[in-house]
């Protein structure tokens, strides 16, 4: 990894023989972060409830899946079981340190 396009291309001519003109793929390298969207939680919470209960529990719904209201609270839940997976995974030791690779393209090494 390298801080800017122009390191990553010294490289390829200094350590991979790459020639003027030849084009090489470069990408910027993005740590991932973890988040939780809170409706698989609670998606998951209802098909538990129908497992456990039946059919008693097959019209309950964890949130209000229609109004702008209930998409809000969903928002905000995702955000606060978010912060608390990323402490646990801090203080657990497995917080993830890997990139995803973004805004991809093609450059010609001058």
């Amino acid at each position: 990894m390298f801080d800017t396009i122009e390191d990553c291309i010294l490289d390829a001519k200094e350590n991979y023989l790459v020639e003027s003109g030849t084009e090489i793929v470069v990408g910027e390298a993005v740590l991932w972060e973890p988040y939780v969207f809170a409706g698989n939680v609670l998606e998951h919470l209802e098909e538990d409830a129908y497992d456990e209960c039946g059919e008693v529990a097959e019209d309950w719904y964890a949130y209000d899946h229609k109004s702008k209201e209930g998409r809000k609270s969903l928002d905000e839940l995702s955000e606060k079981l978010t912060e608390i997976v990323k402490q646990w995974l801090k203080d657990n030791g497995t917080y993830p340190g890997f990139s995803m690779i973004k805004n991809v393209r093609v450059v010609e090494v001058e």
